[in-house]
């Protein structure tokens, strides 16, 4: 007989993967796929949104039609500060800009000319300035420098709406994409910011909605539910919060690793926004301090050249177990060996001395959580929090997770059982009431992994 489900999405920038959960929130089906960039008009790298768009068409249609399962609901988790913008007929007409591409100097220029300093700017919207990073700025730049092309967009959907809009034709922003570092949001009024209304952006962006409004459709000859699509690091926070009444936080790990914080209602410091430390927004529109770090990133491009240079193979490192005595010694004598893309400061030596794979990987690590212990700690802030879950690609990390338990000894660090946190959180979204409520009796308190 064939077991009800819901089919997810979860669309990081490396991976894109698609998830079938039963009614008891078990993953019964996953598969991934690797998505070649391709590049946008200015020859700058982004993905290939037809691509994307073309896998998730064709899977879905592959596994809603199977008599495995029957597929009831649909959603999609997907990384934020990205638009894809569409014409009147519904087509994506512009490439997916990458958030790395570079904000140009004549841009900046004109948006402090026009609405003060980005300091100001990034206070009232409760995100630091990152250029492209801040989606808002790229619909800024294609007004004012790109207007024939600006001309063409009916709608500039943010990403995780876009894919939720391919099968429901329901165009809508979301308050977790919005919150997302875009830019657009002033936390104070718990509205568009005014500098949107003046450049007359809300007319490119569709209503805004939460995530409990979702619509019934006919797909591949089947009535789907069809979620309205959430920004990835607010879904990996839903099922912690469903399950926890006590203050708590939540290191999401992967490129990115945010530290999130639903328990801080105070406003961003100066400081805070200088350090990339910025406020999201729930799925009920509710402020989510969070603190990111480039580390995954840094991590797997440090771990490249290790690698390398110690003739080693490509997952070697994840096989190399925590050795306390060596980090200890090293700790004892520390000298920084690393120079990192995301700052940090320079190496003193180099990481050649260090004469072992396994003493080089250690020291990485030391260094690396040096910065995450920092983020987290700007994270917390003066909240009331004593637990944080981790969960996502460092979850497995042995020597992450003894490195951060040591720097930041009066908190508990719980490793969670949720490998998949961003697509559960999209599926519980999705969910009826009964499915959710049936969940969290059999998740009454979180096991740990062993």
């Amino acid at each position: 007989m064939s077991r009800e489900a819901i089919l997810i999405y979860d669309i990081g920038k490396t991976n894109k993967k698609c998830l079938v959960f039963d009614g008891n929130f078990h993953v019964i089906h996953e598969e991934s796929k690797v998505i070649d960039e391709t590049i946008d008009e200015e020859g700058d790298p982004c993905d290939d949104i037809q691509a994307i768009s073309k896998w998730i068409y064709s899977t879905a249609e592959k596994l809603i039609g199977s008599d495995a399962y029957v597929i009831r609901a649909i959603n999609f988790s997907a990384y934020g500060a990205s638009l894809v913008h569409i014409d009147k007929s519904g087509k994506a007409i512009l490439p997916l800009y990458n958030y790395l591409k570079p904000f140009s100097t004549e841009s900046e220029k004109l948006l402090t000319e026009k609405f003060g300093s980005t300091e100001k700017l990034s206070q009232e919207t409760a995100s630091p300035y990152l250029g492209m990073l801040n989606s808002g700025l790229q619909l800024f730049w294609l007004k004012n420098f790109q207007p024939h092309r600006f001309s063409n967009i009916h709608l500039s959907l943010h990403f995780p709406q876009y894919l939720s809009y391919l099968f429901s034709q329901r165009a809508v922003s979301d308050y977790t994409s919005i919150g997302c570092h875009t830019m657009l949001w002033d936390f104070n009024k718990q509205d568009y910011h005014s500098w949107v209304n003046s450049e007359h952006l809300t007319e490119k962006l569709a209503p805004v909605t939460d995530n409990t409004e979702n619509n019934t459709v006919q797909l591949f000859g089947k009535e789907i539910k069809v979620g309205t699509g959430i920004h990835d690091s607010s879904a990996a926070l839903l099922p912690y919060l469903y399950l926890n009444d006590e203050p708590f936080a939540l290191l999401s790990t992967g490129t990115w690793n945010i530290s999130l914080n639903p328990f801080e209602e105070h406003a961003l410091s100066s400081d805070d926004l200088e350090n990339d430390c910025l406020m999201f927004m729930s799925t009920a529109g509710k402020k989510v301090k969070a603190s990111r770090l480039f580390l995954g990133n840094e991590h797997a491009s440090q771990v490249h050249m290790l690698t390398a240079n110690f003739g080693r193979k490509k997952d070697e490192y994840k096989h190399i177990g925590y050795d306390a005595a060596l980090a200890k010694e090293l700790r004892e004598n520390f000298k920084k060996h690393f120079t990192f893309s995301l700052g940090g400061g320079e190496a003193e030596v180099s990481w050649e001395t260090l004469g072992s794979f396994k003493a080089a990987y250690h020291q990485l690590m030391i260094e690396l959580c040096m910065l995450q212990v920092s983020s987290l700690k700007r994270a917390i802030g003066n909240s009331n929090i004593k637990t944080v879950f981790i969960d996502g690609g460092f979850v497995d990390n042995e020597i992450f997770i003894n490195l951060l338990q040591e720097g930041l000894p009066k908190l508990e660090f719980i490793p969670a059982q949720f490998p998949v946190g961003s697509a559960l959180g999209a599926a519980l979204a999705i969910a009826t009431k009964d499915q959710v409520e049936n969940w969290k009796k059999q998740k009454t308190q979180l096991t740990l992994i062993s």
